[in-house]
């Protein structure tokens, strides 16, 4: 199992905030970081209704803009290929900027 997956389905099982649509984390997310070209650093979103993952080369300042949430059953962090990050009270500026230096 990728390191990957094991971190963030280690933090949906801590934060116990999916309410619905588990197969996010469970299918989709082990799916595609076990699939054939799997990210090697994305955003992930948790939510009470399931989870999103963004591979890095997809994520624009327009889309972690909208990601951000002010809501305890929401959370959003960022895989730098070693470590899960959590974003949740940074800035779209803030999260760009870390993003930005995790890819040079």
């Amino acid at each position: 199992m990728s390191s990957a997956y094991q971190a963030i389905e280690q933090k949906a099982e801590e934060l116990n905030i999916i309410e619905a649509y588990h197969d996010d984390l469970y299918f989709h997310d082990f799916n595609t970081l076990h699939g054939e070209n799997p990210p090697d650093k994305f955003l992930w979103q948790i939510n009470d209704c399931g989870t999103h993952l963004y591979p890095v080369n997809e994520v624009d300042s327009s889309l972690i803009s909208l990601l951000q949430k002010k809501d305890e059953k929401y959370a959003l962090f960022f895989w730098n290929g070693a470590d899960l990050l959590d974003l949740k009270d940074l800035t779209a500026c803030q999260i760009s900027a870390k993003i930005r230096e995790s890819t040079k």
